[in-house]
Order: structure tokens, then sequence, then C-alpha cells
């Protein structure tokens, strides 16, 4: 779905929202252990938006045990999310304090911003 769309239209999606500051994340190197970061994105993409979205259609289908499955399995998932979600960034606030004492660390952040806007405005 998120392929055959613009960058703005795919950033209003909650897949672009999820790509476009996971590469922030990830590119900046906020997070240098992204064990937790990785289970986080992957839970955020397949059991959360993904089922979100089979749950939507199972409701306009009118198809009564796929909705309640997937609202059970995203009510499931809340805790490990929470967990995995909570502890991803334990780091980034210290490597964040850290990248501002240099100029050129405050530069690679930037860039990396206007490099994933551009990324999302221009392609998709």
């Amino acid at each position: 779905m998120i392929e055959h769309t613009t960058g703005l239209q795919a950033l209003a999606t909650p897949e672009g929202v999820l790509d476009f500051s996971s590469g922030i994340v990830y590119g900046s190197g906020l997070v240098t252990n992204t064990e937790y970061l990785d289970v986080c994105v992957n839970m955020l993409e397949f059991d959360f938006v993904k089922r979100g979205y089979e749950v939507y259609n199972a409701t306009l289908e009118v198809s009564i045990f796929p909705f309640l499955y997937g609202i059970y399995d995203m009510t499931y998932n809340v805790h490990p999310l929470l967990v995995n979600c909570y502890q991803a960034p334990h780091t980034a606030t210290d490597i964040l304090a850290a990248r501002f004492d240099d100029q050129y660390d405050i530069k690679v952040i930037i860039t990396n911003v206007v490099h994933n806007v551009s990324y999302v405005v221009d392609t998709y």
C-alpha cells in the first residue's frame, strides 16, 4: 500500500511515520544496542499496524472471528511492546548529550534528519 503513494501521503500513514522515525533513530546512531529497538519496530509494524489494517478490514466485511482474534492479538502484545520500546532508547539521552558536544556530530544528526525528510517527501 505504501509503495504506490507519494512521500507526503505515505507520511500520513502509520507505516510512513514508523519508517521516518526509525530511520532517524537508526541513522543518527542514538541507540547503540539496537536489539530492543529492532524488536520494538518489528512489533509496531507487524503486530499493530498490519494487524490494525486486518481488524479494520474485518469490520468492513463484518467478519466477527477475525475481528475478535485481531483485537485479542493486539491486546496480548501490548505488554511485550511496552517492555521493548521502553528499554530501546535507554542510552539515547546520554548519547544525544554527547553528540551535542562537538559541532561535527550535530552536523551528522541534522544531515540525517534532512536526508530522511527529503526521502519521505521525494520518494516512496
